[in-house]
């Protein structure tokens, strides 16, 4: 049972005799994770925003595009744990995800004229839509098995080495795609720089995919095989005091980021005129920052350290919002201030992560990471189509160029404190030194 100590059905001679294959499995997860990062930038972040900006929606669609990938990976909540073997439904629930995100570029086919504008963002929505809940599925799984297949005193190694092979393709591959795109483009019609996402698009759905075969020759760890099921699993999680205090600094911290999820961007867009080049190349430098970073967090984590990593990579983090303010048209070098402040994230991620797996009962922690991971995430969403509202609400009828910037920068400000309090719910929680004792 899950207390506010932590215990594990795995003793130490299991955790010894994992540590020699963890090597082999350190290296293919790198590899799974390096493919799966080229392919994933091609077709969301900035990508993907670019895309749907060229059908005009408003604040309110664009908020709505930008939250379903995270509203829609927490309903794996909803599903029934009726698998065991964590492998084939990770495998095949990104299959099928990635094949609905190749369809995406299809709104494009979509008539152009004013009455049906609404009609490719509905498109666009709808395969989003089944796309993120099949690989929020995959994901939770995915990270599930990952903790069986290696020991538990090498989680922070594991999960900083995976980001960090992420980080490596994703610091010059986007921008260098960019680079391309745009010689390629130049001495073609206007209308070509729309069609070129579906070539985007299916290029990084291939890759996504043939992320898997590092992955196929490593074995499947039922969950039977590791743990007994708990008979009343929700209770369990919810008295385990420091858990708690996690989901509370989480889950503040999604809600406060979720926010100006859609305002920042237009924000950037609308009134800074930061080109998507300059977009990435601010990605690729906290991307840059991120790799070092991921690094430290690994070693913080076998040490023990993952909430101290946690609450200093939050608290960094929430630095951005104020350089955001002091951005303007002619002084946007700020957001070069506050991405690399989001660098921080790196922390954030492996610490956050790691803390989630050692607070959990080994295997059985499927329930655990999706509260973590993706309940998170439908917050943030909910939390980003409530910013796409507002901000609609504060511009409406408004004209003064000023007056509309301060719309922005009021959310924004509301944003800066709530993730500034998210680091703090950390402070009534111990470390957890001993991940998991025989």
């Amino acid at each position: 049972m899950l207390a506010d100590h932590v215990s594990s059905p795995v003793g130490s001679e299991q955790e010894s005799g994992r540590s020699g294959s963890g090597n082999r499995v350190i290296t293919r997860v790198m590899g799974n994770q390096a493919l799966f990062q080229a392919g994933n930038s091609l077709t969301t972040g900035s990508f993907f925003n670019y895309f749907v900006n060229g059908f005009h929606p408003s604040a309110f669609w664009l908020a709505v595009l930008m939250i379903l990938p995270e509203t829609m990976q927490s309903l794996c909540l909803l599903t029934r744990r009726w698998w065991t073997n964590r492998k084939s439904v990770w495998l095949a629930s990104l299959v099928i995800g990635r094949f609905s995100a190749m369809l995406i570029p299809c709104a494009l086919l979509f008539p152009t004229t004013e009455s049906q504008q609404l009609a490719p963002i509905l498109f666009v929505a709808g395969c989003t839509a089944v796309w993120y809940f099949a690989q929020g599925i995959a994901y939770v799984n995915y990270l599930s098995w990952l903790s069986d297949l290696a020991p538990s005193t090498r989680w922070g190694t594991l999960f900083s080495r995976r980001q960090m092979a992420g980080l490596l393709i994703g610091i010059g591959m986007p921008l260098g795609v960019l680079m391309l795109r745009r010689k390629i483009l130049a001495p073609l019609p206007d209308d070509a720089e729309r069609w070129s996402y579906a070539v985007l698009f299916t290029a990084g759905g291939i890759l996504t995919i043939c992320s898997v075969l590092p992955m196929l020759s490593l074995p499947d760890v039922p969950m039977a095989a590791t743990a007994p099921a708990a008979k009343r699993p929700w209770r369990e999680i919810w008295s385990n005091a420091r858990f708690r205090y996690l989901l509370a600094s989480r889950w503040t911290a999604a809600f406060f980021q979720g926010l100006t999820q859609a305002v920042l961007f237009k924000y950037a867009v609308d009134f800074l005129k930061i080109p998507i080049e300059t977009y990435f190349s601010m990605i690729s430098l906290m991307l840059l920052i991120q790799l070092p970073l991921s690094w430290s967090a690994g070693r913080l984590s076998d040490a023990g350290q993952d909430r101290a990593g946690m609450f200093w990579g939050l608290l960094i983090v929430s630095l951005a919002m104020p350089c955001w303010l002091m951005a303007t048209a002619v002084n946007w070098w700020w957001l070069v201030v506050a991405y690399a402040c989001w660098g921080a994230f790196a922390l954030v991620n492996v610490c956050g992560t790691n803390l989630c797996l050692k607070l959990s009962p080994r295997s059985e922690n499927l329930r655990q990471l999706t509260l973590y991971e993706q309940v998170s995430g439908f917050i943030a969403g909910l939390a980003g189509l409530l910013g796409g509202a507002l901000l609609d609400q504060m511009l409406h009828g408004v004209t003064e160029t000023d007056a509309r910037i301060a719309a922005f920068q009021t959310l924004i400000v509301v944003s800066w404190i709530g993730r500034t309090a998210a680091p703090l719910w950390l402070l009534g929680m111990r470390e957890v030194h001993s991940p998991h004792r025989a």
